[in-house]
């Protein structure tokens, strides 16, 4: 499994944003407690307590440009419990398809 890997150009970095745009509208976002799994779509296990469930937008995320690709307006969701949320889970429209995991916590701005 690769790991730190890098993309070799903007151009390919907007390209793989793009995809996600694509298969993320209508998606969900789910946040979690607990230990994140090894691998993106990995099992979830006792480990992790489910805290809120966020709606995307359709699209999920504006166009690619210079790599990045923002969130257009990501639906408040209702807490299932109070807990650190420590890393989420994106999913497709089927709210099944898992397309990312990445970790989640409190912020700066």
């Amino acid at each position: 499994m690769a790991h730190n890997a890098k993309v070799a150009s903007t151009t390919m970095a907007n390209m793989m944003n793009q995809l996600l745009v694509v298969l993320a509208a209508g998606g969900f976002i789910k946040i979690y407690t607990g230990r994140q799994p090894g691998t993106a779509g990995g099992a979830v296990d006792d480990s992790n307590v489910l805290l809120v469930t966020l709606a995307l937008a359709n699209p999920a995320f504006g166009y690619a440009s210079s790599g990045v690709s923002t969130a257009n307006t990501i639906s408040p969701g209702t807490a299932v419990v109070n807990g650190e949320a420590s890393w989420f889970r994106m999913f497709a429209a089927d709210g099944v398809t898992a397309l990312l995991d990445g970790t989640a916590g409190v912020g700066s701005t």
